[in-house]
Order: C-alpha cells, then structure tokens, then sequence
C-alpha cells in the first residue's frame, strides 16, 4: 500500500484527483484497476505518460516554442500536452510535478 505523501495528499489521493480530472475532460482509458497496488508510485506512470490521459489533463491546444538560437532558430506551435510529457519525463518528481502543474478546478 501507499503512504507517501506530497505536501498534504497521499500518492493515491492525487492518483485518483488525476484520474477523476482525465475523465471528465473525456478520457476514457484505463482508471488503474490493471496496475493494482501503487507501490512506490512507479506504475502509475503507465497511465501519467499515455497520450489520451496527458490531453485530458492539460488539453490539446498550442503553445509557441522557440528553438536554437541566432541562424538556427525557429518557432513551432506545440501542444501543452507535449511540452507538459516532456517536462514530466525529465521531472524528477513525477508526482510532484503532476500536483504542481495540474489544474484541478
């Protein structure tokens, strides 16, 4: 079982905050029954890092990057749930990014 806990919520609490989010924006992929047990808050990240879950959390709309610099600069309209996988691939506390930069209102 889980008791981590980030600031003042369990790793399950926020699990569930996550999934409850996803699928009122329409996500309709597994809900974690396939994983079991979160057991030291790795296999969550099974559903964290599927497509159809990151656009149920952070949407689809485009953001402007900006790459390179000087004669190899260029933009590049991106989705927010790219630009958020990316960020929470290179996090190193997945679920603290995932509290920090969810917005669950």
């Amino acid at each position: 079982m889980l008791i981590d806990k980030i600031n003042n919520m369990t790793k399950l609490e926020l699990f569930n905050k996550l999934i409850t989010t996803a699928k009122a924006n329409g996500y309709e992929g597994p809900d974690g029954q396939h994983i079991g047990h979160i057991i030291d808050g790795t296999n969550a990240y099974s559903i964290f890092f599927r497509e159809d879950f990151a656009i149920a959390i952070w949407g689809d709309g485009e953001s402007l990057k900006s790459f390179g610099s000087g004669l190899h600069a260029s933009s590049k309209s991106v989705p927010r749930w790219e630009i958020a996988l990316c960020k929470l691939a290179s996090s190193k506390d997945k679920w603290k990014f995932m509290e920090q930069n969810v917005n669950f209102d």
